[in-house]
């Protein structure tokens, strides 16, 4: 090998080794900064008890009845012996004059009367699926898919129930209209 090719073949070497170490150091370098999500929009509550978003998105009617549904789902279907029957009075407070009759008149006389055991009672929902059948300015109709787990004593079952869930807007607030179950 003349001395000419010997210079080629180590310039050569020592580039390709730079330009092998360049690359390893270049894959080595810090990532680049991930830039946090936006922070959630501040809440101010008003003097009337209600709450305003802002620099968010404003709830629409749609998504308060969803969750004013939910809500009663989970509240008309948990009760115990031993906690009573609070979900169920919380109820009152956001249902119609005709409703609240009901509640009070035929469907916590009922559930009392179903816990009248000589064991421990109780019953546990779990909303599944809401969903919006009906809906305008002054009606919605919401079909709500229930988990509910039944306890009796020790033994304790599970069940899928259905409700369909009549609110009726009154201001800015939805109120429970009726309240229709198929175990």
């Amino acid at each position: 090998m003349t001395r000419r090719t010997k210079i080629i073949i180590g310039v050569g070497f020592l580039l390709g080794v730079g330009v092998l170490l360049y690359f390893l150091f270049q894959s080595r370098q810090t990532p680049p900064e991930v830039t946090p999500p936006p922070a959630k929009p501040a809440v101010e509550n008003r003097d009337d008890g209600t709450a305003q978003v802002i620099g968010g998105v404003e709830p629409t009617p749609e998504s308060t009845a969803l969750r004013t549904a939910r809500f009663v789902a989970e509240r008309y279907g948990t009760f115990s012996s031993d906690e009573g029957l609070n979900g169920v009075q919380e109820l009152v407070a956001v249902s119609t004059p005709q409703t609240t009759e009901w509640l009070t008149g035929i469907y916590i006389p009922q559930v009392t009367s179903r816990m009248k055991t000589s064991v421990f009672y109780a019953e546990s929902a779990r909303v599944l699926a809401a969903t919006i059948i009906t809906i305008n300015d002054t009606t919605a109709g919401v079909h709500i898919r229930l988990q509910r787990q039944i306890t009796e004593g020790s033994e304790e079952r599970m069940n899928n129930a259905e409700l369909d869930i009549e609110l009726t807007r009154s201001g800015n607030t939805w109120l429970v209209s009726g309240i229709f179950e198929d175990r």
